[in-house]
């Protein structure tokens, strides 16, 4: 068995990403105007820190959007397969992490301190998601 061949969009296959996507877009915000009021206060350039968190924040998505497809090809395998499955798709993650966090210092892309900032969204969307998850089903129910 080779995982799911049902090709129905990602947010119906796995609904929770809307809400791990809305905590990230919170937080995303919520970052952006802390560097701003910091970098006003005191007076330094805040381009490479909002910019590193900026990067921080979409990583963090995609390895959220990569962890979410993965785990959901998983559960639909055998074990030790998907076992296999889960374990090659840790290493592409974290590998694919490394090579951009390289990226980014080498090329001076960003301020690396925003970058693991910005990473760390993916925890604070993973706490915050059962009250992403109410005001997404208040907005669902509205919907209909």
């Amino acid at each position: 068995m080779k995982g799911t061949k049902d090709r129905k969009s990602l947010f119906a296959r796995v609904p929770v990403t809307v809400e791990l996507l809305a905590g990230e877009l919170v937080y995303l915000v919520i970052g952006e105007a802390v560097i701003l009021i910091a970098g006003i206060i005191w007076e330094y350039s805040i381009a490479g820190a909002a910019l590193g968190f900026f990067e921080g924040v979409v990583i963090a998505a995609g390895i959220m959007i990569h962890m979410a497809v993965s785990v959901e090809d998983s559960v639909a395998m055998y074990e030790a397969e998907a076992l296999n499955h889960t374990r090659k798709n840790y290493i592409i993650r974290m590998a694919a992490l490394t090579v951009i966090l390289l990226i980014i210092i080498f090329f001076d892309l960003g301020d690396i301190i925003g970058v693991l900032f910005g990473l760390m969204s993916l925890k604070v969307a993973a706490y915050i998601q059962p009250f992403t998850h109410k005001v997404t089903q208040k907005i669902k129910s509205k919907g209909r």
